[in-house]
């Protein structure tokens, strides 16, 4: 202690290098940008007459899954721009913009139930870090069923 108090009167620059030293290593409850992913290359070879499709998202996740949607040894607040983070939108989203990416004639529905729709039945954002020095990793898995419908009287499960 005596030691860090003798660097501490040679000068302000040892104090802020300790500082910052012990600083760098902590991360509580800090605030966490998701961006968004760089939209796909790879193009799919579409039929000729490909008809276009409407996509709709529903959320099925347990409470638990909702409550505890992110885990790990820090935690952390996910924003999207301004406002705080909501994951079956934003898959929804994402997910969308990936399939225009690749020529597929999707849109996105606004209701929650339609001919086409994906139910979400699990989110789950894992995070680690190993050290305050070490890169931060996250791990994220999704679990979703999609129901297709062609007609008013058949319907099937994927």
């Amino acid at each position: 202690m005596k030691a860090l108090l003798c660097l501490l009167k040679r000068g302000p620059i040892f104090g802020a290098l300790i500082y910052l030293a012990f600083a760098s290593g902590c991360a509580i409850n800090m605030k966490v940008p998701i961006r968004d992913p760089e939209p796909s290359a790879s193009r799919y070879v579409k039929p000729s007459q490909s008809a276009p499709v409407t996509l709709y998202f529903a959320d099925n996740r347990s409470a638990d899954n909702k409550g505890a949607l992110l885990t790990g040894r820090i935690p952390m607040q996910l924003t999207t721009g301004d406002k705080s983070f909501e994951p079956v939108s934003w898959l929804a989203e994402q997910t969308v913009k990936d399939m225009l990416a690749r020529g597929l004639p999707v849109q996105l529905g606004n209701d929650a139930k339609g001919p086409d729709t994906v139910t979400i039945q699990r989110i789950h954002i894992e995070n680690r870090r190993v050290s305050g020095f070490s890169p931060f990793e996250t791990f994220t898995s999704a679990s979703a069923d999609r129901q297709a419908c062609a007609n008013t009287f058949r319907c099937r499960a994927e």
